[in-house]
């Protein structure tokens, strides 16, 4: 320690310190504002994140409503053809009983069935 006495105290030590403590008087501001400017950039850089994570969530959303909507359309559209299949089904089938029908009456024939007898042929 004894050996910084005469550096202090000579012209050349001096103007060391003054140096150093015009460097840190200029330059204490420069830093505080360079951690200002970081801190802000950081803050930035976090609600650009949160703002790209919630456009990929609504995008996400946006994409999965389309994909159930496309299911429903076309569940509907195949419920609308499978019931006029089945409408088509129930015509042929039900003109095929009256065709029947009137060729049994045309022999002098016919085979009427009840609940009754159609509930008899179910049991086993």
């Amino acid at each position: 320690m004894s050996f910084l006495l005469p550096l202090l105290t000579s012209r050349a030590g001096l103007l060391v310190m003054a140096f150093v403590a015009i460097v840190a008087f200029y330059e204490a501001p420069v830093i505080g504002r360079v951690s200002v400017e970081r801190r802000t950039a950081l803050n930035g850089y976090v609600l650009k994140s949160e703002l790209d994570a919630s456009n990929a969530r609504l995008f996400e959303v946006d994409r999965q409503r389309q994909a159930a909507q496309d299911a429903l359309d076309e569940f509907e559209t195949k419920a609308v053809q499978q019931d006029a299949a089945d409408a088509l089904y129930r015509n042929r089938l039900e003109q095929e009983i009256i065709d029947n029908e009137k060729l049994l009456a045309a022999r002098d024939r016919s085979c009427l069935l009840d609940g009754d007898d159609a509930e008899f042929l179910r049991k086993p």
